[in-house]
């Protein structure tokens, strides 16, 4: 009967539904209190009748994903927020003995325990790493990241698997040469540094074999901010430099205090 009333007056039931649950509306405050309470589970039975259904399903999943990407965020920092409470409650407990207590005046394990936590957030989620891959990124540059250590250390939770070092490598090579790239297409400065290159220590002595430490220069480029080309003309500078008097010590020369 009531289906056939909303049907003559040309209501869907979704809009009335709509109506009740309209916070504007107050004629509808006892049924919209009653809907959401669910003291006998038919709203929760409503939603899996809903997601039984194909239909249902894809548009609940459709309307689910941004809500859902937020709350396991939350659900996640929450988490970590919890663990980080405990580890620095721990770790920032005063030492006991009367030794300790002279020795460990100012101790401190904020290093430890930021460690702990973000090897727990990997262990959560592999996107997670951000203590791992800068460690790794350490030892390779360093000489201390072999194969071998990377692998251990990656079975321990503390860095990258090697395969993986490598694409990132690839992946800062790539980026640092589109930055470069974009660097010297606008206003930059240019320099020069010195450059020392240690190849394995398993060189083989012959004749033109390659030296153990190769030596050279490079590049450096400089982006400069808020850079005018008109106020970095060469010719400009080149008649100024020809024109400069010299320096002198006594007038151009003035000591610091210290």
């Amino acid at each position: 009967m009531a289906l056939q009333i909303l049907r003559r007056g040309r209501i869907s039931l979704l809009d009335r539904i709509l109506d009740i649950l309209d916070p504007s509306k107050s004629d509808f405050v006892v049924y919209r209190t009653l809907f959401f309470t669910n003291p006998s589970g038919k709203f929760t039975g409503m939603l899996d009748l809903i997601f039984e259904n194909d239909h249902g399903r894809v548009n609940l999943l459709h309307w689910m994903e941004p809500h859902a990407t937020k709350l396991v965020s939350e659900k996640i920092a929450d988490e970590m927020d919890d663990v980080k409470s405990i580890l620095g409650g721990t770790s920032m407990r005063k030492p006991r003995s009367d030794s300790a207590k002279q020795k460990n005046k100012f101790k401190s394990c904020n290093t430890a325990c930021n460690v702990i936590i973000a090897q727990l957030a990997k262990e959560r989620s592999q996107l997670s790493i951000y203590f791992a891959a800068p460690f790794t990124l350490f030892l390779w540059t360093n000489g201390a990241g072999s194969r071998q250590t990377i692998e251990a250390l990656h079975k321990c939770g503390l860095c990258i698997s090697f395969p993986s070092l490598t694409k990132l490598l690839n992946n800062l090579t790539t980026q640092t040469l589109e930055e470069a790239a974009r660097i010297a297409r606008g206003p930059h400065v240019m320099c020069y540094d010195n450059i020392n290159i240690s190849t394995s220590i398993f060189v083989e002595q012959r004749a033109s074999a390659p030296a153990k430490v190769q030596s050279g220069t490079f590049a450096v480029l400089y982006e400069v901010r808020n850079g005018d080309p008109a106020h970095m003309r060469l010719s400009p500078t080149l008649s100024r430099a020809q024109q400069a008097s010299d320096l002198t010590f006594n007038c151009d020369v003035l000591p610091s205090r210290n």
